[in-house]
């Protein structure tokens, strides 16, 4: 499971993958991430993938990388942030994965 936390309501969220993978292991600064519909501050776990930044399913942009952690309440994001990002979120790497990471993501304009 990924988990994710939409930093300004301080929502953590799950996600998952359809095929039990990790679909944002990949993601670079600049990749773009879809989010399942069904987000919210109510649900708990969603599905998220690397998309086309083209793509309308793309909702977040990565703005940074941080290897080899994957507490999402860390602030190891927090120097890729402004205050101008729209609603900025943490996005980690699976429980029990080997390579733990986080991405830095805000919403896409």
């Amino acid at each position: 499971m990924i988990a994710i936390i939409i930093v300004i309501a301080v929502i953590k969220i799950g996600l998952r993958s359809a095929l039990s993978s990790d679909p944002t292991k990949d993601a670079k600064v600049g990749d773009c991430i879809s989010v399942s519909e069904k987000l919210s501050d109510k649900e708990t776990e969603t599905e998220a993938d690397v998309v086309d930044c083209s793509n309308s399913k793309a909702k977040f942009v990565v703005v940074g990388k941080v290897p080899g952690v994957d507490d999402v309440n860390s602030k190891a994001c927090d120097s890729f942030f402004t205050e101008a990002d729209k609603d900025p979120a943490i996005l980690s790497s699976p429980t029990g994965a080997d390579d733990k990471y986080l991405l830095c993501v805000k919403a896409k304009a």
